[in-house]
């Protein structure tokens, strides 16, 4: 029988994932710093040139990109969904969600 050691990272990951694969962390009182690296993302040469971001419950601030990094406030509950544009001109896509303590969104359901 085969052995292997396990090393855990020396920090706790802030996000994990959510319903739809997202990453998800519960949100704090006040505002959450979020560090999107798209390193993964970048061939040989390429850069992030810009980021949008669209909020739903949530209100984002302080935003930029620093390459190959996305920078922004976030304070709330709910979600945004940031689409980054390479310099190439691909689009990359990916949704945060910011849970309240108990770890439930409420749906708004009003008229």
């Amino acid at each position: 029988m085969s052995s292997s050691t396990v090393f855990a990272p020396l920090e706790r990951s802030r996000y994990f994932a959510y319903r739809d694969g997202m990453a998800t962390t519960i949100a704090k009182d006040d505002d959450t710093v979020l560090r999107w690296d798209l390193t993964n993302y970048l061939a040989s040469g390429q850069t992030v040139s810009s980021a949008t971001w669209v909020d739903s419950g949530v209100t984002s601030s302080s935003k930029s990109v620093a390459t190959p990094v996305v920078i922004g406030t976030v304070t709330g509950h709910g979600y945004t969904t940031i689409t980054a544009t390479l310099s190439s001109g691909e689009t990359v896509e990916s949704k945060w969600y910011y849970l309240p303590k108990d770890g439930q969104l409420q749906a708004d359901y009003t008229s």
